[in-house]
């Protein structure tokens, strides 16, 4: 499973930000094994919309084709994305786990599994797009130039 734990974890020992580990979980089967009674209501609040967005989004993520988009061993960022059989519905996950060398040029994220004739919305950010033109490199304006690393979003597309 994929589960987000108390921080700092009791295994690594390392303090991951809530919505990192909350994306990560609900990249699998998401659960929770902490004791959230001794999280702060701000934390339990954030909690319960990650809970939320992860019921909305479990068909997609259990049933939906995975696509890996980005290694975070040959990139500063790791991404991968789900897409409904019918190609209408999107998830896509991305990851900046490392800070990116100034000097290296941000490379597109390639969507893969979308209709290239068929016009995406970005949720949220009011960005339509072509399958085509996803599928040829997209990048979020706000990964070409995240501060540090443990920067992540997610992303959800619908056809028009």
């Amino acid at each position: 499973g994929a589960h987000i734990s108390s921080v700092p974890n009791h295994i690594t020992h390392r303090s991951i930000p809530l919505k990192w580990r909350a994306l990560v979980a609900m990249s699998g089967n998401f659960g929770v094994e902490a004791d959230i009674s001794k999280w702060s209501q701000r934390d339990q609040k954030e909690l319960a919309v990650y809970i939320q967005t992860y019921k909305e989004i479990r068909p997609l993520i259990q049933f939906g084709d995975f696509y890996r988009l980005e290694s975070p061993y040959i990139s500063p960022r790791a991404s991968w994305m789900f897409v409904n059989k019918s190609q209408t519905e999107v998830i896509l996950f991305v990851f900046q786990v490392k800070p990116r060398a100034k000097a290296i040029k941000v490379q597109p994220i390639k969507l893969r599994g979308l209709n290239p004739s068929k016009k995406y919305e970005i949720r949220g950010k009011g960005l339509k797009l072509s399958g085509k033109k996803l599928m040829e490199g997209w990048l979020p304006t706000e990964f070409k130039n995240p501060t540090g690393s443990y920067h992540c979003e997610l992303y959800r597309l619908n056809t028009l």
